[in-house]
């Protein structure tokens, strides 16, 4: 791997760490607002994409790892 490569993965990752920060916000919002049992089952579904990206994250720094051996 070179450089340019890591830093547009890490770049990409970025970008979804800020896409579901802001549906977390937005989720964490709607509960807020009073919109019950459906806000709660979104705010589910964003917490477990946060969760996919937290392993892409991981897998991606193994792999850098892996590379710089």
């Amino acid at each position: 791997m070179n450089s340019t490569s890591d830093n547009s993965s890490v770049g990409g990752e970025q970008a979804d760490l800020v896409a579901v920060c802001a549906e977390l916000q937005g989720e964490l919002d709607a509960l807020i607002g009073g919109s019950g049992n459906a806000a709660a089952q979104s705010l589910d579904t964003a917490v477990a994409s946060l969760k996919e990206v937290e392993q892409r994250n991981v897998s991606s720094v193994q792999l850098v790892a892996l590379a710089h051996r």
